[in-house]
C-alpha cells in the first residue's frame, strides 16, 4: 500500500481496482488520499433464503477472470458508453461510472462492439477500467493476456508472504498500470 499511497500523493495514480479475494487490502486506511478505489465485493446475502440467487462478485471474478474483465471493465475510450459523475456515499469521493448508450446503431458499430454492448448491458457492476489494478501473482497467468490487450503492463511487484494456504493469494502482489 506504500506504493499506492506515495504515487497517489504525487498524483501519479488516478484510480485503483483491487482484483483480489475479499479482505486482501487495508484500503483507505493506508492511502491517505481521496482517490477512487474499489475492490471485488463479497457481501453476504441479507437473508439465508437469498443465498442461491445472491451475486458474489469476487467469486464471479475467480471463476472466470478474463470474462469478468471483458464484461465489467470498460476502457476509458469506449464509444459505447457515456460518463456519469457519481459520489461514493461512504467516502464522498467523486468518480465516473459508465452508462451504456441507449441506442447502439448497428450500422455505426462493429459486430464486436455490438456484442460487447450486450455484455455491458448484462453486467452487474460496470466500471471504467482504472489507471492501476492490483492482484496476486497467482492470478497473473489467467489474466495477463487480457490485461495487455486493455493496455495494462506490470509496473510494480511486492513481496507478499513465504507461505500461503489460499491458492488465490499466493505469490507477490502485482501492480498493473494502464499505459496510454
Amino acid at each position: 500500500m506504500d506504493y499506492i499511497r506515495i504515487n497517489a500523493q504525487a498524483d501519479l495514480i488516478k484510480d485503483v481496482g483491487f482484483i483480489m479475494p475479499c479482505h486482501s487490502t487495508p484500503f483507505y486506511s493506508h492511502v491517505h488520499k481521496k482517490i477512487p478505489m474499489w475492490f471485488l465485493s463479497c457481501e453476504p446475502p441479507k437473508t439465508s433464503s437469498n443465498i442461491d440467487s445472491h451475486y458474489f462478485e469476487a467469486q464471479d471474478f475467480n471463476d472466470n477472470p478474463e470474462d469478468f474483465i471483458i464484461k465489467n471493465l470498460v476502457p476509458l475510450n469506449s464509444k459505447l458508453v457515456t460518463r456519469k459523475k457519481s459520489i461514493d456515499s461512504d467516502t464522498l469521493i467523486e468518480f465516473y461510472i459508465p452508462v451504456l448508450k441507449q441506442k447502439i446503431d448497428r450500422l455505426s458499430y462493429s459486430v464486436e462492439d455490438i456484442n460487447l454492448a450486450e455484455l455491458y448491458k448484462n453486467s452487474k457492476k460496470l466500471r471504467f477500467a482504472p489507471s492501476h489494478l492490483i492482484l496476486y501473482d497467482s492470478m497473473k497467468p489467467r489474466i495477463e493476456k487480457i490485461l495487455n490487450k486493455y493496455g495494462y503492463t506490470e509496473c510494480a511487484r511486492f513481496f507478499n508472504t513465504i507461505w500461503e494456504s489460499d491458492e488465490r493469494r499466493k505469490g507477490d502482489v502485482l501492480v498493473f498500470c494502464y499505459e496510454q
